[in-house]
């Protein structure tokens, strides 16, 4: 994306920072919410997304997102940034919404998302925050039983579901602790900082 757009986005609201190209809320909680924009032949498309940052994240994704427009405009008056705060004003107030487990929950079952290996693990641990071991246990176990294959990216999936499988069945005290622990290396890794 065109480093002028991003910096006119940005100095119409201060509140926004800029994350691996994707334009982010203040971090707080368990959540990083934002919005990727990306330039295509049509024009400009604008997606939001949230992560919860407890499910040991190693990098911004759409998974957990929804386009928010693939017509964007603007009218001759505005300058880039407010028309995107414009354009995304409501999806800012639903992701502020999401600002909790149990709602992060009830949004991820709508999703298209939640019928694949990332959606399930999500799911999982938004389970293990909601003090629902059982629940998660049973989603543990299905991953556990799919063929995730043997590539190295799914050598790190497949050892975390572990880990947090036997986590969860001892104490689930031990797994929120687990949790705890990833939500502070997501943090470090994508370099923000959660007031």
């Amino acid at each position: 994306m065109n480093k002028n757009y991003i910096q006119s986005i940005l100095k119409s609201a201060p509140d926004l920072r800029l994350i691996e190209n994707y334009i982010c809320e203040k971090p707080s909680g368990d959540f990083l919410k934002g919005f990727c924009v990306e330039k295509r032949s049509q024009g400009i498309s604008i997606w939001m997304f949230i992560l919860p940052l407890y499910d040991h994240v190693t990098f911004i994704h759409k998974t957990f997102g929804e386009s928010v427009t693939n017509d964007f405009t603007r009218n001759g008056i505005e300058t880039p940034g407010e028309a995107f705060l414009r354009t995304v004003s409501p999806h800012r107030e639903f992701l502020s919404n999401l600002s909790c487990p149990s709602k992060f929950l009830v949004y991820l079952d709508a999703l298209e998302a939640r019928r694949n290996i990332w959606g399930e693990r999500a799911y999982a641990t938004t389970l293990i925050m909601q003090d629902r071991p059982l629940e998660a246990l049973n989603c543990l176990e299905e991953l556990l039983d799919k063929d995730l294959g043997s590539r190295e990216a799914m050598k790190n999936f497949i050892k975390d579901i572990e880990c947090l499988y036997s986590e969860t069945k001892i104490d689930k005290a031990a797994a929120k602790n687990l949790l705890t622990q990833w939500k502070s290396e997501s943090i470090a890794r994508l370099g923000i900082f959660p007031s």
